[in-house]
């Protein structure tokens, strides 16, 4: 069964206060109101996929399966195409991308330079950077 918009929405909200309240109250108070249901699912979804690549009980290759997932996920999302089948914190994506109706906005960018960030710390797998 596909998550609707409000589920999206209340996940992504929970999420972002029980990681952390200071973001939460600092989105529901400072950003435009009609923003808010996205930036919260912009903080949960990446909070989410941090914390799926920070669990200590999977490994490397596990972790590069998931992040090329996400980032497919993504493109496919950008596309108009996303798949049917996701789970409801891969639907905040999906209803991120598809709630961003303006080519090239700077939400899409910030979505892209975000997965680049996790697709570059899960590449590393745990290598010490200096």
């Amino acid at each position: 069964m596909k998550p609707n918009l409000f589920t999206s929405q209340s996940l992504a909200a929970r999420i972002t206060q029980n990681a952390s309240k200071q973001t939460y109250y600092t989105i529901r108070l400072l950003v435009d109101r009609d923003l808010v249901p996205d930036a919260y699912r912009a903080y949960a979804y990446f909070r989410w996929v941090d914390d799926v690549l920070d669990a200590p009980l999977a490994d490397c290759p596990e972790k590069l399966v998931f992040i090329e997932r996400q980032a497919a996920l993504q493109e496919a999302c950008y596309r108009g195409s996303p798949p049917l089948q996701v789970s409801s914190e891969e639907q905040m994506l999906v209803d991120l991308a598809g709630n961003d109706r303006e080519a090239d906005s700077g939400l899409q960018t910030y979505l892209r330079r975000m997965m680049d960030v996790m697709r570059f710390d899960t590449r590393r797998c745990g290598n010490q950077v200096s």
